[in-house]
């Protein structure tokens, strides 16, 4: 869920704000775009989102990809 408001909040919020300062539509129709975004955007993005989520999760853990996981199950006292 992260990606999907970070990527929501950071990428397009900014875009609309953007417009609305250049002049391009008024204070109430940024306000109801910012809602449809806000609602509409994240569970359209989520496959790609959640993608996003398994790269960062595995690049900062490899260890915990399948394929490189211990043979007999165990896991570290550590982890």
């Amino acid at each position: 869920m992260v990606w999907n408001y970070g990527l929501t909040v950071f990428g397009c919020f900014p875009v609309l704000i953007a417009l609305y300062l250049a002049g391009a539509y008024s204070s109430t129709i940024l306000g109801v775009l910012c809602v449809a975004v806000g609602v509409l955007l994240p569970p359209l993005i989520y496959p790609w989102a959640w993608s996003l989520w398994l790269m960062s999760y595995y690049l900062a853990l490899p260890h915990e990809l399948p394929a490189n996981a211990a043979d007999d199950g165990s896991v570290d006292e550590d982890e």
